[in-house]
């Protein structure tokens, strides 16, 4: 809430973005940022209620890492979704008073990773961990292999396989596309 104080008091009518109250319509009682000139639309910091959105944290936590940690680069991985997300963050970035390259920031952004019970989204619960997918694969090359005469005991065989049928997919898919 302080960041969006004081963006909102070094933020004049002219200057940009336009860091606002709103009066009345939609938006009546929260603060807006608007880039509008960018093609970014209005995107609102805090709510009427003087609550924090998502862009509002990220703004926070941009300017703590670089201005507490010295970062050299801000590296955002998130699905594709969130692209006018970290655009609209990265153009308040760039034109606030705070001494932060948004050249130092970068998002990148993949696609979607669909599973057979829908969406794979870690705020809904719809995940596959990690090391639950890695047992299941090594699990199942472990069955075949047995099945084909290979000594389940060859741990160090069923585990470079495992990490091969793992790579390779996630090497050869682009980003872009969704799994």
């Amino acid at each position: 809430k302080r960041i969006v104080q004081d963006l909102e008091q070094t933020h004049s009518v002219e200057s940009f973005p336009r860091i606002r109250r709103e009066e009345d319509g939609d938006y009546k009682d929260c603060v807006i940022a608007d880039l509008s000139d960018l093609g970014l639309g209005q995107v609102v910091l805090l709510r009427s209620d003087n609550t924090t959105m998502y862009l509002t944290k990220d703004l926070s936590l941009a300017i703590h890492k670089f201005q507490r940690h010295k970062i050299d680069k801000s590296i955002y991985i998130t699905a594709r979704e969130q692209e006018l997300h970290f655009k609209q963050l990265f153009a308040i970035l760039d034109r606030s008073f705070y001494p932060i390259n948004v050249n130092q920031c970068l998002h990148l952004p993949y696609d979607l990773v669909i599973l057979p019970s829908g969406k794979m989204s870690s705020r809904d619960g719809n995940i596959v961990s990690f090391d639950e997918f890695y047992a299941s694969v090594r699990e199942e090359i472990a069955r075949i292999t047995s099945e084909k005469g290979v000594s389940s005991d060859q741990v160090s065989t069923i585990d470079a396989i495992t990490d091969g049928v793992l790579k390779f997919p996630m090497l050869a898919v682009d980003i872009n596309n969704t799994i």
